[in-house]
């Protein structure tokens, strides 16, 4: 099998950005980076274990999770030739592991039980860098993976009963979108479902969203997605999420309507939109915490300041100076946190940011809350705010209009809450979440350009 070069100034973007802890588990990642370097390695690889699979014209690391003592993550986005000069793009899903527990994990699998991708075997193993690769739709955590993206596969699960997923009958064709994929956690596909409603019954076509998560997740988020679903502020209209339709616990996957139009934070011109729509967003997220569903407590304000304090333990993979810069901040909040009391328990939706609330014809809806739990009103407030200031951070949204979307968010929030959030504890959730959240990202995927940026938010609107 040949192995194309890739893009030389490619490479170079990729290297410059990742900035390698010291001392750092995994130091082949700085090879692993070098999209030339990738090209030859996973090329020479299948040409050794497929030498009749088509040409492997690049590679390129898409994402990177990298935690201590425990692996590294990471996406790698091939393409293959395909004809007439054309490329299409296969991912893979890779794990680097401490000692030799990628060459064990490898000589482990199954090849003949994993799903056949669309060029090469179904997993690698390079032994030069100790790196395990699974072809998409194969990955070891996600075993409903392989159905999501088979759109036959999912037209038969609807066709099963179509009743629970709002279907009058078995459609007669389904396309699929993968719309994210979190490797070894969570993937989700929304497909365009035509043919199961009958004639003068409602739409012609159908949109449905199926998620699989790792280990027993689907079950956890359908339950949640029932609880919020069935709660009076949804029924009365206050609050807006996609309809929760079946789980299936076997293959971990979850299914719900899928909302019409995209995420705000996908939109084109999306900054002024934003700004319009802030303080029904916040009012609606007003109702969210209002409701009591008796979710466990998970993110209180202990949780956030114990968050914090692991962050702060971690700035030590940091070099010198960003490590300097967190530790000085990290003590201002901690600061802060010990002045402000633990509040009464509300309903939170857990993961709360610009790209889970989509616009829909009825007003701002939020989705993904797979992490819906109980815990400090300030949390969701601030983790939104947290990646507004970010994206203003890294220039894509500007500062005043970051400003004014928090401004408008607390406001429509304030003016509907049972309790009231105030701007300073808003602003300390905020720059909390940037230290502990933002910044964990950003170690994980050894990106100096976006560490920077979240220590610059943070520091703009941390407490004197």
């Amino acid at each position: 099998m040949s192995a194309a070069r890739s893009s030389g100034a490619a490479t170079r973007t990729g290297a410059a950005r990742l900035q390698l802890p010291e001392p750092c588990d995994y130091p082949q990642l700085a090879e692993i980076v070098d999209d030339e370097r990738l090209v030859q390695a996973i090329g020479g690889c299948l040409g050794r274990m497929e030498p009749i699979a088509p040409a492997l014209r690049a590679c390129a690391v898409r994402k990177l999770h990298y935690r201590p003592r425990s692996g590294c993550r990471l996406v790698i986005a091939a393409r293959f030739a395909a004809g007439s000069g054309r490329s299409v793009e296969q991912l893979y899903f890779g794990r680097l592991l401490p000692g030799d527990g990628a060459r064990r994990a490898f000589e482990a699998t199954d090849l003949d039980a994993l799903a056949r991708p669309r060029f090469g075997p179904a997993s690698l193993y390079l032994p030069g860098w100790r790196l395990l690769l699974w072809a998409y739709p194969n990955d070891p955590e996600l075993p409903g993976l392989p159905l999501l993206g088979d759109a036959h596969r999912v037209r038969d699960r609807l066709a099963e009963s179509p009743a629970a997923f709002g279907l009058d009958r078995a459609p007669r064709t389904v396309t699929a979108r993968r719309a994210k994929y979190v490797p070894g956690k969570r993937c989700g596909y929304v497909y365009q479902v035509e043919g199961g409603s009958r004639p003068g019954h409602g739409r012609r076509a159908r949109r449905i969203y199926g998620k699989c998560y790792a280990g027993d997740g689907a079950a956890r988020a359908h339950d949640v997605a029932g609880r919020v679903w069935d709660s009076p502020a949804r029924v009365v209209g206050r609050l807006l999420l996609p309809q929760p339709y079946a789980c299936d616990v076997a293959t971990g996957i979850a299914w719900q309507e899928g909302l019409p139009g995209r995420p705000l934070l996908k939109q084109g011109g999306r900054s002024e939109r934003i700004v319009a729509l802030a303080a029904e967003i916040g009012e609606r997220l007003a109702a969210l915490h209002g409701s009591r569903l008796g979710l466990p407590v998970e993110l209180s304000h202990a949780d956030q300041v114990a968050s914090l304090r692991g962050s702060l333990a971690a700035a030590r993979a940091l070099p010198s100076e960003p490590a300097r810069r967190m530790l000085e901040l990290g003590a201002r909040l901690l600061e802060a946190a010990a002045r402000e009391p633990e509040p009464d328990p509300v309903t939170l939706h857990g993961s709360f940011r610009l790209s889970h609330v989509m616009a829909t014809r009825r007003g701002p809806a939020f989705i993904d809350l797979d992490g819906a739990c109980s815990g400090d009103a300030s949390v969701d407030l601030g983790r939104f705010a947290a990646h507004i200031l970010k994206l203003a951070a890294v220039g894509a949204v500007g500062e005043l209009t970051a400003a004014a979307i928090v401004r408008e968010l607390s406001a429509g929030y304030n003016a509907a809450a049972a309790e009231r959030v105030s701007e300073e504890r808003l602003h300390l959730s905020a720059a909390v979440q940037l230290v502990s959240g933002g910044l964990e990202k950003a170690i994980k995927r050894m990106d100096a350009r976006e560490l920077d940026a979240v220590l610059r938010a943070a520091a703009r609107i941390a407490p004197a």
